[in-house]
């Protein structure tokens, strides 16, 4: 059931958003992107289908048109497929979703009931992105994968095949996984971690770009401690929990510091000036950013329509943390 526009009040109906185009899929995606993680009510506490429904609406009414989310995200896909109903005649809703199992020789046959699964839930006949989600790193199960991905995208089921590049470690491991799935040639689309405190997926956008693969990145707020609400000692009661006190107060302590070198650029909250970060990359695609409710979705969209970093400030963020990549290994 949808959740009335007034128990979330008036939407700006001011259209905001920018696109940039997918690599060669064709596809154009607004350079802010909806990360629904958040509001399928795991991870970060529980989100009612009317708050869900309004962030989503809020984003839509925008002018965003990119919406991510996965099987595993528990409610997501649901709240997804049920607004998604309201705005069926809107064609430039683009939607992607992405694979829970493993990649057995199994597993794989059951990539397409896991794809039928998530259309159900989406209320749709195909996604527009499907993401292999945390994908095999062996070359002969890659080709396995693959083989079947591409089967489903002459079925019409998926219109562009996507890796979503491993979760929490990024090293030079993860960066030659991009590389991997880049030069297959049969992935249209990656998606990778890339934040002010991790940079090192940056050395792969220039190939991807080149083989006309798009790029869209995740954990630009980096689970939400790039905010800047947070400071050292706060005790968090969801999935943030799984870092130690010392790693904690560690990544705040950075974020402080952050948080001061951006006062340069006083127009931003710190929030703003992590995604603004990200966007002043010209190879990325779209950035997908969660959110809870409606305020935090227009603060987000926000940064996409503000001036780019100014130089100094750029100079002090490019390459500043690459050295803690591994700090967000539990």
């Amino acid at each position: 059931m949808h959740c009335p526009a007034a128990c979330g009040g008036e939407l700006n109906p001011k259209r905001l958003m920018k696109k940039r185009f997918l690599g060669n899929t064709g596809l154009a995606v607004s350079e802010v992107g909806f990360g629904a993680w958040a509001i399928g009510g795991i991870g970060y506490g529980e989100v009612s289908e009317c708050q869900a429904y309004n962030c989503l609406e809020t984003y839509i009414e925008a002018g965003g048109n990119y919406i991510d989310t996965a099987r595993a995200y528990d409610e997501s896909e649901k709240y997804i497929g049920r607004i998604l109903t309201k705005y069926s005649q809107n064609d430039d809703l683009i939607i992607s979703t992405k694979t829970t199992k493993g990649f057995s020789a199994e597993s794989i046959k059951d990539i397409r009931k896991e794809l039928d699964c998530s259309l159900r839930m989406l209320k749709r006949d195909y996604v527009d992105v499907y993401f292999l989600h945390n994908p095999p790193e062996d070359s002969e199960v890659i080709k396995r994968v693959l083989d079947q991905m591409q089967e489903l995208k002459f079925q019409g089921k998926i219109r562009t095949v996507g890796a979503s590049i491993k979760s929490s470690k990024v090293d030079d491991n993860t960066v030659n996984l991009c590389r991997q799935y880049i030069l297959t040639g049969k992935v249209d689309v990656i998606q990778v971690i890339y934040s002010i405190l991790r940079q090192k997926n940056a050395s792969v956008f220039k190939q991807a770009y080149e083989h006309g693969v798009g790029i869209v990145v995740r954990s630009v707020l980096e689970s939400g401690f790039l905010t800047g609400k947070y400071n050292i000692g706060h005790t968090f009661n969801d999935q943030r929990n799984r870092w130690s006190r010392e790693k904690l107060d560690f990544i705040l302590g950075m974020v402080a510091d952050i948080k001061f070198n951006s006062k340069t650029q006083e127009i931003m909250t710190l929030g703003q000036a992590a995604i603004r970060f990200v966007l002043d990359n010209k190879y990325i695609s779209t950035a997908i950013i969660g959110a809870k409710n409606k305020e935090q979705v227009m603060e987000n969209i926000l940064a996409a329509n503000i001036s780019p970093i100014n130089k100094k400030l750029a100079l002090k963020l490019k390459g500043k943390f690459t050295h803690i990549d591994n700090l967000f290994n539990p």
